[in-house]
Formats: structure tokens, sequence, C-alpha cells
């Protein structure tokens, strides 16, 4: 499958991210956030059709811890966020979080389906379209995750470079 075309937010798509320092056990994993317009059309055909899986997804019950107790939903988790500003006020974008191993690094491929070098850095906004694999999981109430295979930059804003516009030109 094709992700919507989006803006990239933290691309380790040429080199792994490393665990969080919080998170014992985790693992280091190729990822990219990819941040949606709600008024996108792609994006709302993308975002429809995922939340139907889920909401179609068997509603799994918490086990009671005692005697009496009563089972309550578990909530099932939802990859799609929404995107925040500085001081955790909304943007009015949503994101969602495509990630893979790293035994299986992802293409990273230009507009024009060359093979981006891992010399070139996608910086945060730049024009990206996904290719992923959606699989269903049934751990901590239920959700669906988004496998990256393949990245796809439509237009680059390289890491650390600035345009000229940036620079008030």
């Amino acid at each position: 499958k094709k992700s919507p075309i989006g803006f990239a937010k933290w691309a380790h798509v040429h080199k792994p991210k490393a665990p969080h320092k919080d998170r014992a056990g985790g693992k280091h994993m190729f990822q990219i956030d990819v941040c949606f317009e709600k008024g996108d059309p792609a994006w709302k055909d993308f975002f429809e059709t995922t939340m139907a899986a889920i909401k179609a997804m068997p509603q799994q019950m918490s086990k009671p811890k005692s005697v009496g107790e009563v089972p309550q939903p578990i909530k099932k988790q939802v990859p799609i966020k929404v995107e925040l500003d500085k001081q955790d006020q909304p943007t009015g974008r949503y994101y969602v979080t495509f990630k893979t191993g790293v035994e299986y690094p992802p293409g990273v491929f230009d507009k024009y389906g060359r093979t981006i070098p891992p010399t070139v850095m996608i910086g945060n906004e730049s024009k990206v379209q996904v290719s992923y694999i959606a699989k269903p999981y049934a751990d901590l109430g239920g959700g669906i995750a988004f496998y990256l295979n393949a990245v796809q930059v439509k237009d680059l804003v390289e890491f650390g470079g600035h345009s000229a516009a940036a620079h008030g030109f």
C-alpha cells in the first residue's frame, strides 16, 4: 500500500533510531512520522479506512484481578495521532508513524525513483509518500501497525539545510 502524500517529521530512514533511554529492552528501528492535512481527500480516505478497520476488530476485555470485579473494555490502539506544536497545542494536522526493524532497511527514493544516498538527510517538512504494510495486532487492546517498506521523497528539505526564504531573502 501507499500512504497519501504528507510531510516528514523525524525521518530515521537511512540510520535507525535508537530506543528511548527509558524503554528497557527497546530496539533500534527505522521509522518516519508523516503528517497529513485534514482537508486532503486522500488523507480522509486513509483515515476512514484505518478507523473502520480498528472499529471492526473484536473488543478485548480486562481480566478481573479480584472476585466480583467486572471486566472492563481495553482501549484499542489508534495509530493516528494529533500533531502538537511546541506549546502542546494541536496544529490541525495528524501524523502516523511507519517503522520497521533494522533487518529490513527501507528503500529511500527521490521523485524520479532514483535511490537517495545515506549522505542526504531527509528533513522535517519534506513532502513524502510511504510504501507500507498495515498489520493488525491483538496485544494491548488491539490496533494496527504500519510497517515501513520504502519512502519516496517528492520535495526534499534537507536536514540542517535552510532555504533562502528561511534567512529572509
